[in-house]
């Protein structure tokens, strides 16, 4: 298995030296390759579109169930040239497009994949387009063969091999399968890298609590908390990264194969990881936020303080000036008096 330099699977606990590195790759003439460009295609204008761009190619539909149907593009090869020439529909050029933004390539050329991405993001038929630098980063490729002694495909040594002999039916249900982790493992490397920034954005905090000097805006915690919450709710509510999807629960062979990429994957183990990192960032924000609300009733116990002091300022001074008229007036009461008398006696 080979994927970018920043790869998601990074996070697992224990590395496992991979059989296929990047330099490796050439060896292998067919690879699967996925990419995620945006929270969501508007699929059915997208197929339009690159059927129109890529005369060559047919979208076809294989229903899964009466509820259920996998839209594919085949033949997705340039007007100049030919669809490549194989033994069966296994090296068939193919596109599996996923409604959540992700696309995964089975033996399109680069060029003609780097075109579809163009195409998406052109024809504004993506819903909140990520970063061109993050899409670059966060794609994975796995090559695959047919291999005539395997009964059943199967991921061995970082290459998925599959069987002689099978209809075009079945080799699109499993790269469907295999399409359909892969994509929610590059998806999922988005909000890795979503989590590893928000986690940068917090570490600041954490050093000017270490000073005892906090510096922090009610309005930066409620923007660090609306990221966490958004990717908690996309992972957990949004996409099946834990739980069976349901196209898969009438399919036991698609099933075990979902299952198979999506342990080689680590995708469970990376979920659990990005919810210790969630968890832990809620926490310091609730600290940050109580440390904020403490901050500010200090400062309000200060203004109320001040204002009692002021008050009691002001009564003394206005009790000073009464005092002081009320004496004034008294004596100059008793001076009219005693005035008439005294005149009295001296007559």
């Amino acid at each position: 298995m080979s994927t970018s330099s920043k790869t998601p699977r990074k996070a697992k606990k224990l590395a496992v030296k991979r059989a296929i590195s990047l330099t490796d790759l050439k060896d292998y003439p067919y690879l699967c390759s996925a990419w995620t460009t945006c929270d969501q295609f508007v699929v059915p204008e997208l197929v339009s579109e690159i059927v129109n761009r890529f005369p060559s190619s047919t979208s076809d539909c294989v229903p899964l169930d009466l509820d259920d149907q996998i839209v594919c593009i085949d033949n997705l090869v340039s007007e100049s040239s030919r669809p490549k020439s194989s033994k069966n529909d296994l090296f068939t050029p193919r596109l599996f497009l996923f409604d959540f933004g992700c696309l995964v390539f089975w033996n399109v050329d680069s060029g003609i994949a780097r075109e579809v991405r163009r195409l998406a993001n052109e024809k504004h038929l993506q819903i909140s387009s990520y970063d061109p630098s993050i899409v670059l980063q966060e794609n994975d490729s796995i090559p695959y063969v047919e291999d005539p002694s395997k009964n059943l495909p199967k991921i061995h040594k970082d290459v998925i091999h599959f069987p002689s002999g099978l209809t075009m039916r079945d080799i699109v249900l499993y790269q469907f399968a295999y399409s359909n982790s892969l994509a929610l493992s590059v998806k999922l490397g988005y909000w890795e890298i979503q989590v590893e920034s928000l986690v940068r954005n917090l570490s600041p905090y954490i050093s000017q609590m270490q000073t005892g000097v906090l510096n922090v805006r009610e309005g930066d915690i409620m923007q660090l908390y609306g990221r966490l919450f958004n990717i908690d709710h996309k992972i957990n509510l949004s996409k099946d990264f834990l739980e069976l999807p349901e196209v898969y629960w009438n399919q036991p062979l698609l099933e075990e194969e979902f299952l198979s990429m999506r342990i080689y994957l680590s995708v469970k183990e990376r979920v659990r990881i990005i919810g210790q990192k969630i968890s832990q960032s809620f926490n310091l924000l609730e600290m940050l936020r109580s440390c904020l609300n403490e901050t500010r009733s200090q400062r309000l116990e200060k203004l109320i303080v001040l204002l009692i002091a002021l008050e009691l300022l002001v009564t003394v001074l206005y009790s000073r000036d009464a005092l002081r008229e009320l004496l004034t007036g008294s004596f100059k009461s008793d001076e009219v008096s005693f005035t008439p008398k005294n005149s009295e006696m001296f007559e």
